[in-house]
């Protein structure tokens, strides 16, 4: 689902009607001459405006409005809505709190307060804000979900599990069948658990290390349910007893649960995030298969993988995890450095148009294709004599490589990263290689690819006296 511009419809406080054809705005532009003080005539003009995405021409009209008018709390919504679309979520959030102060009992605007906040990296004045939504309405689901992202953000993880259920669509059906709360390790003790897959490839890696725990807490079989793609890598855990795919009818289970609910079942804080590391291994005998690549010890091979899965993420500047590869450019400044491709699926066609001076090699069509799908990337990632290092956008590469943990493993982060990354730190609890790169103002790359060149250019140095 397109959170985005979900959470963003929510800010328009309103409802907008069908499409509407130009003849219909023409109308309401007439309507709008002939009665310049009917303020229902400018607000009718404005939404429609915004439903046809003119929004250019909606804030044209805002601003007339708002000259006509003393500020009432239908155009200041109005002119918040359009902020948001503009990515101006300081002055949406200054809006939102003059609305706010004279409608304490708005159960959506607490919750606009909060998104934008969040989205500014103000998580602890934004669980204020989701908390007075959810005092005026305990059901709603969005603010659940909001302050439990805000919560992880600052590193109170346990306070955000319970919030973190209302991710599931259709809540109240979802407890019914299946409810986390209401479960504790002594019911898993001696029973068949089938983990139930959810979200992207990398949250499934990411989360995989809490199988290992219900192994370890006494289930007695462990049956994961996954994605296709990541079916062969799971399979050679030796703490899972069988792997299948949504598709597939599940083997006799005793309890079900989704993957991103063993955090809540544990109880699990930043301090006692499973490190049990690796959690997944690659094939030797892919490992042997590559290793003659990189046998030049006077080099310093770098695997780079720029974009990201065309998510929701990807629609908001503050979110935006892909980086054109042209950028990664300034790197091959860095003499003694040979740069491969990563990237599968996505934006590869961008390997057909790099400056002359930045190499990227591609492993062939057959990468990842002929022995399952990250299964050559795993070989690259966990082998002692393959590539040195990872720079990567935050996508599924940099969660195998961090289960792997054989590499050092350097994320370019956007300014609004994914909440378990925290919000102020350049390393993380959940992976001991890897490093992060921050962004310090939304679609900025320039600043963070300084700080990237500077670090590569020490990287190698040591690299390659240590190679000697």
């Amino acid at each position: 689902m397109d959170i985005i511009r979900l959470l963003c419809c929510i800010c328009y406080f309103v409802q907008i009607g069908a499409i509407s054809t130009n003849t219909h705005l023409d109308a309401l532009k007439r309507e709008v001459f002939k009665n310049p003080y009917k303020i229902e005539a400018h607000e009718h003009l404005i939404k429609t405006l915004m439903h046809e995405q003119q929004y250019a021409e909606a804030e044209n009209y805002l601003n007339e409005a708002l000259q006509l008018f003393n500020k009432p709390a239908s155009l200041i919504g109005l002119k918040a809505a359009l902020h948001v679309h503009n990515n101006q979520i300081e002055q949406a959030t200054a809006c939102y709190l003059e609305l706010y102060k004279y409608n304490q009992e708005s159960i959506a605007l607490p919750y606009n307060i909060g998104w934008c906040l969040s989205v500014l990296h103000r998580h602890d004045i934004a669980i204020h804000y989701y908390l007075k939504a959810l005092s005026l309405d305990p059901e709603y689901d969005f603010a659940h979900l909001g302050i439990s992202k805000a919560y992880l953000a600052v590193g109170e993880c346990q306070k955000a599990w319970p919030h973190f259920e209302r991710r599931m669509a259709h809540y109240k059906k979802y407890v019914e069948r299946i409810n986390v709360a209401a479960m504790t390790l002594n019911d898993i003790i001696g029973k068949r658990v089938l983990v139930l897959t959810e979200w992207g490839l990398g949250d499934m890696i990411q989360y995989l290390r809490f199988t290992k725990e219900l192994k370890k807490a006494g289930a007695a079989q462990v049956i994961v349910q996954a994605h296709e793609p990541l079916v062969p890598l799971f399979s050679m855990c030796d703490y899972i007893d069988a792997v299948i795919t949504p598709q597939q009818i599940p083997p006799a289970h005793d309890i079900q649960i989704p993957m991103m609910s063993l955090t809540y079942l544990f109880n699990t804080s930043l301090e006692t995030i499973p490190r049990d590391f690796p959690y997944l291994k690659a094939r030797t005998d892919l490992i042997e298969a590559w290793k003659p690549l990189f046998k030049d010890k006077s080099k310093i091979h770098v695997g780079l993988c720029w974009g990201a899965k065309k998510i929701f993420l990807e629609d908001h500047p503050y979110t935006r995890r892909s980086i054109p590869l042209n950028m990664f450019a300034a790197l091959a400044e860095i003499p003694n450095v040979i740069f491969y491709s990563l990237q599968k699926v996505y934006d590869t066609e961008q390997l057909q148009n790099l400056p002359e001076h930045f190499k990227v090699h591609d492993f062939g069509p057959n990468f990842d294709e002929q022995n399952g799908r990250f299964m050559d990337t795993a070989a690259l990632l966990g082998g002692d004599e393959t590539l040195d290092l990872i720079i990567s956008v935050d996508t599924s590469v940099i969660h195998l490589a961090g289960n792997l943990a054989k590499k050092p493993v350097w994320v370019l982060l956007p300014y609004s990263a994914a909440w378990w990354w925290l919000y102020d730190r350049t390393d993380t609890v959940w992976y001991p290689t890897m490093r992060f790169f921050r962004q310090q103002r939304p679609l900025e790359w320039g600043p963070v690819f300084e700080d990237v060149k500077k670090a590569l250019e020490q990287f190698v140095q040591e690299r390659l006296t240590k190679n000697q």
